[in-house]
């Protein structure tokens, strides 16, 4: 029985070490493109799909989805979902946290990802998406 305990444990460890080594990598990836640009990716006016925009792609996806479960549950009031009522939320906050941060980052200029507050660009598809992510997550924290 011991054996199984001792599994375990080292089962975690690996896990918790991978994850610490992909959290410390992406961290520094992002040092990387604040300190030296968006050029570093490899993105340029005529290469503009990259690996960001599958990233938040993948985030807002994500979000939407437990947004949505989120409505069922609170909205509808659907109760058969409840025991996942408060997963879905912090998920969808989660997905919309990563989802801006993709995006500070995608702008080039993480110094002014506060811009689309007050100067308003509505020929920019990006001022449609910051506005939608900031007020679902602002939904989502209240």
């Amino acid at each position: 029985m011991k054996s199984a305990g001792a599994f375990r444990d080292t089962k975690l460890l690996f896990w918790m070490g991978s994850l610490s080594v992909l959290v410390a990598s992406g961290l520094y990836g992002g040092y990387i493109v604040v300190t030296q640009g968006l050029g570093v990716t490899g993105l340029s006016n005529s290469v503009v799909w990259g690996v960001w925009i599958a990233a938040d792609l993948s985030f807002i996806s994500l979000s939407a989805g437990a947004f949505a479960v989120s409505a069922l549950i609170y909205v509808f009031r659907l109760g058969r979902f409840r025991p996942v009522a408060r997963a879905a939320v912090f998920v969808g906050l989660i997905g919309y946290t990563l989802t801006m941060l993709t995006l500070v980052l995608d702008i080039g200029r993480p110094d002014r990802f506060w811009y689309p507050l007050l100067y308003w660009n509505n020929s920019s598809v990006l001022l449609e998406i910051f506005w939608c992510v900031s007020l679902y997550a602002a939904v989502l924290v209240v």
